[in-house]
C-alpha cells in the first residue's frame, strides 16, 4: 500500500485527494486539520498517522478509519468529527469526540504525565487503558441513552456525565463513575478493582442496575438500585 507523507503541518480538504489513488495511509506532521470525504474514500485512505501536534479529523465516509496516535504528544488534543467509525491506537494525548456519531474504539499507550482525557461521541465507545499509573478521565455526557461505554485495562478510569450503559467488567484498576439523571435508567457492570458509583443525580423512579462481584460503593438519593444478582 502507498502512503502520503506530509512534511509540514497542513490543513487538507477532501478536494486535495481528487487525483490520488491506491493510497491507504495518510501520515501527518505537526498540528494538522483534515477532512476526508468521497475523494479520500475513492483514493483508498483508511489509515491516518498523527503528528505530534493537535490534530483534527472530520470523516463521514462510512468506512472505519484507523488512527495511529502514538506520536501525539501528552495533553494534546485529537479531535474527531463525523459519522465514520474511528479506531484509535497508541493514545497518550487526549480525544475530543463530542461531535462524533460513529462508534469509537480507543487503545491507550503509557502516558508519561499519567493523564489521558477522552470525551466520547454519541455512539458505542470502547476504551482499553493499561498505562502504568495512568488515570483515564472519560467525559460521557454526549453518549446516547442506552449506548454502551465499554472499559477495560489496569489503568484507573473515571467516568463523568454517564447516561448510557457501562460495561467495565474488564477493568482491574480503580473505577469511579458519576451518572446524570436518566429517565429510562441505566446499567453498570463493575470491574474487579475498587468501584465507586455516584448516582445521586437519579430522580424518583429512575433505576440503576448494578452487576458484578467486586466491592462497590454506591451513592443514591431518590433513585432506585437494582442489584439482585450482585
Amino acid at each position: 500500500s502507498d502512503t502520503i507523507q506530509m512534511t509540514t503541518a497542513a490543513t487538507l480538504t477532501d478536494a486535495g485527494f481528487l487525483k490520488a489513488s491506491s493510497v491507504e495511509t495518510l501520515k501527518l506532521t505537526g498540528a494538522s486539520t483534515i477532512t476526508l470525504g468521497a475523494n479520500a474514500a475513492s483514493a483508498g485512505i483508511v489509515n491516518v498517522i498523527t503528528g505530534t501536534g493537535a490534530t483534527s479529523i472530520t470523516d463521514s465516509n462510512g468506512i472505519t478509519l484507523n488512527v495511529d496516535a502514538a506520536a501525539l504528544a501528552n495533553n494534546t488534543a485529537l479531535t474527531l468529527v463525523g459519522s465514520a467509525a474511528e479506531v484509535v491506537t497508541g493514545l497518550i494525548g487526549n480525544i475530543t469526540a463530542g461531535s462524533l456519531t460513529g462508534a469509537l474504539t480507543v487503545t491507550t499507550g503509557d502516558a508519561t504525565d499519567n493523564t489521558i482525557a477522552i470525551t466520547t461521541g454519541s455512539a458505542a465507545t470502547s476504551i482499553a487503558a493499561s498505562g502504568t499509573s495512568d488515570v483515564v478521565t472519560v467525559t460521557a455526557t454526549t453518549l446516547a441513552d442506552n449506548a454502551t461505554l465499554t472499559l477495560a485495562g489496569s489503568a484507573a478510569q473515571t467516568v463523568t456525565g454517564l447516561r448510557g450503559d457501562l460495561a467495565a467488567g474488564g477493568v482491574s484498576g480503580a473505577l469511579n463513575v458519576t451518572t446524570v439523571a436518566v429517565a429510562s435508567g441505566l446499567s453498570i457492570a463493575t470491574g474487579s478493582g475498587s468501584n465507586t458509583i455516584t448516582a445521586s443525580a437519579l430522580t424518583a423512579g429512575q433505576t440503576l442496575t448494578l452487576t458484578g462481584s467486586s466491592a462497590a460503593t454506591v451513592t443514591l438519593n431518590a433513585g432506585n438500585l437494582s442489584a439482585g444478582t450482585y
